[in-house]
């Protein structure tokens, strides 16, 4: 079989080659797409407009920066992270590695991050209203991981029914926020769409697939 497999391959390879497609680019792709495909289905658990919501299972690996490349961090983008953070001096300790994950952690489905050519610095654009920051996208979710860091310290542990009942916190808050969405809504194309009612915003990008990728790499950390 895998004599089989390897012999189809190059026959693909063979032939896209023809039509002038890297055959490993178009893999890569395919399975980026896969994976996007798997985040959506996952998601679908989450309810829209006031449902119940499930625990989703995907879970972010890898140290990857907001563009999806691996990265080297800057000790000064750390320490300018922090302060964006709130964490004090004194809390460096305990909290700066949150700064360090966040920075190499890929932003939101919903976001993508571009480089200022004048100042080499990165900012991120949000493609459902097409507007941009200087920001880190996960900054508000980042601060809750601290209050729960904080909280922590300062019961002193709590050990697994801690983290069980924070987790269960900040899922609550995720579900509250899907209430304002509602859809899919699909156009004369067959297009799906997601409307927020109180913000205007209408959306091509699933709002739970958001949810969930955050839910679930705020309690990676």
């Amino acid at each position: 079989r895998s004599i089989s497999r390897a012999w189809t391959r190059n026959l693909w390879c063979l032939a896209m080659a023809a039509a002038g497609i890297d055959y490993y680019a178009w893999h890569a792709a395919a399975q980026h797409s896969a994976m996007q495909q798997t985040m959506v289905q996952q998601a679908a658990m989450v309810g829209i407009g006031g449902c119940d919501m499930g625990f989703g299972m995907y879970q972010s690996n890898g140290s990857w920066d907001a563009c999806g490349s691996q990265q080297m961090l800057d000790y000064d983008a750390v320490e300018a992270f922090m302060q964006q953070l709130g964490v004090a001096p004194a809390e460096e300790q305990d909290f700066r590695w949150v700064a360090e994950l966040g920075l190499q952690s890929p932003v939101p489905p919903r976001w993508c991050c571009c480089l200022d050519p004048s100042s080499g610095y990165t900012y991120y654009v949000d493609n459902d209203t097409g507007s941009s920051t200087w920001d880190h996208p996960m900054l508000p979710h980042l601060r809750r991981i601290l209050d729960v860091g904080r909280l922590y310290l300062t019961n002193q542990g709590g050990g697994d029914e801690f983290f069980s009942q924070q987790k269960k916190v900040l899922w609550d808050e995720h579900k509250e926020s899907l209430k304002n969405w509602h859809g899919p809504f699909k156009d004369f194309a067959g297009r799906p769409s997601y409307v927020n009612r109180d913000s205007g915003i209408i959306s091509a990008q699933d709002p739970r697939v958001d949810a969930q990728y955050i839910f679930d790499l705020q309690c990676s950390f």
